[in-house]
């Protein structure tokens, strides 16, 4: 069901306002009436409005200072002005200050109706276009999934079974890992994919600003809120809202969030009137959210409602197959990018990539191969170039070597293991030195989280003041 426009009416005719209110109200719309143009900017003042109609002659302030008024505090909302007496100053000056359009009295239904919906659609669009400019030019880095392990061709069939739904769905997985790309998947083959897909990553933003970031804010809200501010629920009315790393919002901002999917209402921060809610909503995790529970720094009540379709991507390690085919992708991507030769690796480059264990998942490859391709300069990726230290090798010295199948199972099991844990020693080691010791920033360039990132430091032995040096 569509959520009806909240639509602000202001007249000092009583009729007219009686008409408009006949026209404009039922499902569909949403109306306020204001008396007058003191009680109409008020209105404004206070409220979220996604159109204003305004009389041009009313007395104390007239239709000029509230459409003045409006574009200055409400630059995104249309505004519609009415008028028994037209002349061509009030028409150009009208539209001088931006009102969307100017229309005599006596109006018929039809014709209000008409400039009213082409009003409410040059804001969707002016609101998605303005957002649309502030995104990056591509999140992803490649288009369509690559997915020829069997986790993630079941990853795929799930998302095929949810996306065609109005399903909320979680997103459940290692930092890395795709979380992101399978969000826009879904919504690609939604019924929404027609509308923009808006992301809010709940990670990096101080519990304040994401909550004016969610559900925008009203001017005056608090210091530095000189305007009113659209929220990214208002944006993706209509479409799909992706809310990252959701175990990272504050509890209150929870409350919020358990609101909209309960009510589909929401207000913005400092505002006084509600706002309904049209969106899809697909949340993504790397915590666990039953052991947030416990530790009480997420709701219960809010976990259920985001876990209506739980849906786990695996891990690198757990999809080795894919390994090659997203090495070859992103060597060519980055060949193409940096307008560079396409090398190719050779059988004991794409063996170290297949053995390595990826922490960082895919971001983590991607990176890898990124820096292959800005220190290669030869047609032929060997394995000394996929890590400044080379591929760990267990040595058999000092070793019994193994007398039957299940010794040589137990052998196979804990070389794997030792040469996994040099290769990461080594990986840790290395980001350590090339950020000057500084642990967030070795975390970011890897494509880590800060804390998984101390955790290997700390599995290996590893400190931070032994490896300052870049």
């Amino acid at each position: 069901m569509q959520t009806p426009a909240a639509i602000l009416v202001i007249d000092d005719d009583s009729l007219i306002l009686q008409c408009c209110k006949d026209v404009l109200g039922g499902e569909r719309y949403r109306t306020v009436l204001a008396t007058c143009g003191e009680e109409g900017i008020e209105y404004i003042s206070r409220g979220t409005f996604d159109l204003i109609v305004t009389d041009l002659k009313m007395r104390a302030k007239d239709g000029l200072e509230v459409l003045r008024f409006a574009k200055e505090n409400e630059p995104d909302v249309p505004v519609i002005i009415l008028t028994g007496y037209p002349t061509l100053t009030s028409a150009i000056e009208s539209v001088r200050l931006g009102a969307f359009d100017y229309l005599c009295k006596p109006v018929s239904p039809d014709e209000l109706l008409l400039v009213v919906n082409r009003a409410l659609q040059n804001r969707r669009l002016v609101l998605e276009n303005k957002y649309l400019r502030q995104q990056t030019e591509s999140r992803g880095f490649f288009r369509e999934i690559i997915a020829h392990s069997s986790p993630m061709q079941e990853v795929l069939r799930q998302v095929e079974l949810v996306a065609s739904t109005e399903s909320t769905v979680l997103l459940i997985g290692e930092t890395g890992v795709g979380k992101e790309l399978i969000a826009r998947a879904i919504h690609r083959e939604s019924p929404r994919k027609d509308r923009q897909f808006v992301v809010a990553d709940c990670a990096t933003l101080a519990p304040a600003l994401l909550e004016s970031e969610l559900f925008g804010h009203v001017k005056g809200a608090f210091t530095g809120a000189t305007a009113r501010k659209a929220g990214l629920f208002e944006i993706a009315h209509g479409s799909t809202l992706f809310l990252d790393e959701v175990a990272n919002v504050s509890m209150g901002t929870q409350s919020k969030l358990l609101r909209v999917l309960e009510s589909h209402e929401y207000k913005p921060v400092g505002g006084e009137t509600g706002k309904r809610a049209d969106v899809r909503l697909i949340a993504a995790t790397n915590a666990d959210l039953q052991e947030n529970i416990k530790a009480k720094t997420f709701r219960e009540d809010l976990f259920y409602r985001l876990n209506v379709f739980p849906l786990r991507i695996p891990p690198l390690r757990e999809r080795k197959e894919d390994i090659v085919f997203l090495a070859q992708h992103f060597l060519k991507h980055f060949a193409d990018r940096l307008k560079k030769p396409l090398p190719s690796f050779t059988d004991e480059a794409l063996e170290a990539l297949k053995r390595h264990p990826w922490p960082g998942n895919v971001r983590e490859l991607k990176n890898v191969l990124e820096r292959v391709v800005i220190m290669t300069s030869e047609s032929l990726i060997k394995e000394a170039d996929i890590s400044q230290q080379p591929i760990p090798e267990v040595a058999l010295e000092g070793q019994a070597v193994p007398q039957n199948a299940q010794e040589l199972k137990e052998a196979k099991k804990l070389a794997k293991k030792e040469a996994a844990d040099e290769f990461e020693r080594a990986f840790v080691i290395d980001a350590l030195k090339k950020s000057a010791g500084n642990v967030s920033q070795a975390a970011r360039e890897v494509g880590m989280q800060r804390t998984y990132f101390q955790a290997l430091m700390k599995r290996h032995g590893i400190s931070r003041e032994e490896n300052q040096t870049s």
